[in-house]
């Protein structure tokens, strides 16, 4: 539920979480990220996972096509509830989960990941570009450590709480909630501004104020 710990030693995280398995006797940690969350510095040593939209294609509720008596069916609705997690949920609620999850195992940490220095930079904060960056960062066994962000306003969710408050387009790839639970921009470095011109023969980009950006792989994803 907490997390603390000394900055001399957030090097030592993966320790840190696979010593607090072992003295738990656990094998799966997870970690439940809310809008008021603050961010631990063990985070970076979770997977990501991403909010799953509920499925909305239930016109009724479950219902057996055998036979079965009113006793077998009670006892088999009461072995359910007390053995499978939201076995209480309403067959026909669509309403989504309101927080981000983040896992690891012990066999994720014992296993070391592969650092990407490569400097990767994303134009654009459309849709296309969001579920680029949302992949990369769902590889379990690649941690890259500079992806860079350049859009306008930065991420459409980062200064309106609604998006009516937003005079921007929207469309239905990813909803606001969908966006804030990313965490985005706790993942990679977001830029407010934009491009104006690329170089390149020495891959750089010229932002509107005249600062120039470095970049080993550029993606241009304005609009699509």
């Amino acid at each position: 539920m907490h997390s603390c710990v000394n900055p001399i030693f957030e090097k030592a995280t993966r320790s840190i979480l696979k010593e607090l398995l072992r003295l738990t006797q656990k094998t799966c940690l997870y970690f439940e990220v809310s809008t008021g969350t603050i961010i631990p510095a063990t985070f970076h040593d979770l997977v990501h996972v991403r909010s799953r939209r509920f499925p909305h294609f239930l016109d009724r509720k479950w219902d057996h096509e055998r036979f079965v008596s009113e006793d077998v069916q009670k006892k088999q609705e009461e072995d359910v509830k007390n053995s499978v997690d939201g076995c209480k949920r309403d067959a026909l609620d669509e309403q989504e989960a309101p927080i981000a999850l983040c896992f690891t195992t012990r066999r994720m940490l014992s296993e070391s990941k592969i650092v990407k220095n490569s400097r990767i930079v994303v134009v654009g904060a459309s849709d296309t570009s969001i579920s680029f960056i949302e992949a990369l960062l769902s590889i379990s066994y690649l941690h890259f450590t500079n992806i860079v962000l350049v859009a306008p306003g930065g991420l459409p969710h980062g200064h309106f709480a609604e998006r009516e408050e937003n005079l921007k387009a929207y469309s239905t790839s990813y909803t606001n909630e969908e966006l804030k639970k990313l965490m985005l921009e706790s993942r990679v470095r977001v830029i407010n501004a934009r491009m104006v011109d690329i170089d390149r023969s020495d891959k750089n980009i010229i932002l509107h104020d005249e600062t120039v950006l470095p970049y080993d792989t550029l993606v241009l994803g304005m609009g699509i």
